[in-house]
């Protein structure tokens, strides 16, 4: 069982490393969580945090909670994350937040409470929030079961629609 101190919000971090190629990650990754993920220090004594890798990578020196998993070939790493995960559904039971991040993604600064709401946190996808001119490519056909209306929100200084669209990258919410 996992032991944490009491009265901490728990939470923990997922994220999966597949592949010899993404194993240089990880180490990053770990190192990142440690130094921005609710570690400020005006809160980081609340917050009991665990970072947890589903990988084939050798463990000797990893930091973390290591589910060993047999390798598989692009794309089935991400397309079967949710299928690894619940491998785990009574351990992960016991957090009171998880969240996703691919393991090379790079933390360059403070993640803090802000990700912690009632509902799902995500961050919207870099390349499609930083150029306008990019569209998210959404299926436009109604008549399309893979068709959604077109999500965003009206920026009224700018007279403009902003289309919403999340990354898969980093993502999360209570258990």
């Amino acid at each position: 069982f996992l032991v944490m101190e009491k009265d901490k919000i728990k939470i923990g971090v997922v994220c999966i490393c597949l592949n010899a190629n993404y194993w240089p990650f990880a180490q990053e990754m770990l190192w990142g969580l440690d130094t921005f993920f609710l570690k400020h220090p005006s809160i980081k004594d609340k917050y009991e945090t665990e970072f947890m890798i589903w990988s084939d990578m050798p463990i000797e020196s990893f930091k973390g909670k290591v589910f060993p998993t047999e390798p598989i070939e692009w794309p089935m790493p991400t397309l079967m994350r949710y299928h690894l995960f619940l491998q785990q559904e009574e351990y992960l039971q016991n957090f009171d937040f998880i969240f996703y991040i691919d393991v090379d993604m790079r933390i360059t600064d403070w993640i803090g409470e802000e990700i912690l709401g009632e509902g799902l946190t995500a961050a919207s996808h870099p390349m499609y929030y930083l150029r306008q001119n990019l569209h998210p490519p959404y299926e436009p056909n109604p008549e399309s079961t893979a068709y959604i209306k077109l999500p965003g929100r009206l920026i009224e200084k700018e007279k403009r629609f902003e289309p919403l669209y999340y990354a898969g990258g980093f993502q999360g919410g209570k258990t």
